[in-house]
């Protein structure tokens, strides 16, 4: 938190204010926010994420929302590139993680996130680097409460099918670091589409990917009468990884070794293990409640 607030403080266009809502921290968080320099609104109460970020919008004053996470840094030029609207409703950044080690890189790899992407239709896009005029939020319901995960991703998927002007500044960069080992990556992507579940968003990805696995496992039953199936098993496994191996080198960290593309092969298993039992945890909650049901608390 210190170092996000020095981020801000830091920026080469400061904000009219700065807000932020605390989910009910049980560590120093508050007692840092409170010792920084920076004129913080601070409120703490109880809430999810999404319900963190509707409060902390409805405080704001602004016509026009920046917002990004704890734990985030943002680029000294962040806020002045993202609320550079230029006649539309909402600008989009970019971010990218911090990679200080071979598994970092790999990881970077496996999510498939580069700065230079400038196609707003294939670009994932993220509350940690976004703008909107506030009409936006409230014309749009704002983040849905219902979701604990994945309340971003329904959002964004509302503004794409909305009549709002979206444009993308990559230079908009916001960095965040990655997860220490595989058991966090796994509940990360758990908890991911465990909200993907139970919005009932992207499906066919849910099970063409699934379908894929069965078809994996299946082969390697298989492979226990007829080994050759076991090689038609590693191709597609080599194929799958074709990808990130590429987006690995793009990278240029560090050179392309056996153990990098052993690390993103447990890497990737451990992901799709995530993204399958999480949506399936998902779709075995509750409905999914529209938006015309939800809106922004005050």
């Amino acid at each position: 938190m210190g170092a996000f607030l020095d981020s801000v403080a830091a920026q080469t266009v400061m904000p009219d204010e700065v807000v932020i809502v605390d989910g009910m921290s049980s560590d120093a968080t508050l007692d840092i926010i409170k010792a920084h320099p920076l004129d913080v609104v601070l409120e703490s109460r109880p809430c999810n994420i999404a319900g963190g970020r509707n409060r902390a919008i409805s405080m704001a004053t602004g016509d026009v929302i920046a917002v990004s996470d704890a734990g985030c840094l943002l680029d000294p030029h962040w806020l002045e590139r993202i609320t550079s609207l230029k006649g539309a409703d909402v600008v989009v950044g970019g971010y990218e993680p911090v990679t200080e080690s071979l598994f970092d890189a790999c990881q970077y790899a496996m999510h498939n996130l580069f700065r230079s992407s400038q196609n707003l239709e294939s670009f994932a896009i993220s509350s940690r680097s976004l703008a909107f005029r506030k009409v936006v939020w409230e014309k749009l319901g704002g983040y849905p409460e219902w979701l604990d995960f994945s309340e971003d991703t329904w959002f964004h998927n509302k503004i794409r099918e909305s009549r709002f002007a979206m444009r993308m500044e990559p230079g908009a960069i916001v960095r965040w670091r990655l997860r220490p080992g595989y058991k966090a990556i796994y509940r990360q992507f758990f908890l991911y589409m465990q909200g993907d579940g139970k919005a009932r968003q992207h499906t066919w990805r849910h099970v063409a990917r699934l379908t894929a696995y069965g078809a994996g496992i299946l082969m390697l039953c298989m492979s226990l009468t007829k080994p050759l199936w076991l090689a038609v098993l590693l191709a597609g496994f080599l194929a799958y990884l074709w990808q990130p191996i590429a987006n690995f080198r793009r990278l240029g960290r560090y050179p392309l070794s056996a153990r990098a593309v052993l690390t993103m092969l447990l890497m990737l298993i451990t992901m799709d293990c995530g993204k399958i039992f999480g949506y399936i945890s998902g779709l075995n909650s509750s409905s999914p409640i529209t938006a015309d049901e939800t809106g922004p608390r005050s």
